[in-house]
């Protein structure tokens, strides 16, 4: 439980808004409000994560000759195989290749 001291004219407002946005009380506001703020920051701190992370894998660039010879020789594979190569990369849960 959390005890706040706000002043007077704070807390007219605050008791007004409930009132005006259909909240039983002051309370009920404090922690809808208390509740934003924290999925806010948490927003917030996910897209900084995912700025300082943005661009730090590489990316492999494949020629349309590496990918049909790539192809071509998945299809020569065994289903056992093509099902090895699959949990391989987590992908077998991959409906059909």
């Amino acid at each position: 439980m959390i005890h706040l001291r706000v002043p007077g004219k704070l807390y007219s407002k605050v008791v007004q808004m409930a009132k005006e946005s259909g909240f039983n009380g002051v309370q009920e506001l404090t922690r809808q409000v208390l509740r934003e703020k924290v999925e806010d920051f948490e927003l917030k701190a996910s897209i900084e994560r995912l700025r300082a992370n943005m661009g730090t894998s590489e990316v492999i660039e494949l020629t349309p000759e590496q990918k049909d010879a790539i192809y071509e020789r998945a299809i020569k594979k065994t289903k056992k195989e093509r099902l090895e190569m699959l949990r391989k990369f987590g992908l077998e849960h991959v409906r059909k290749l």
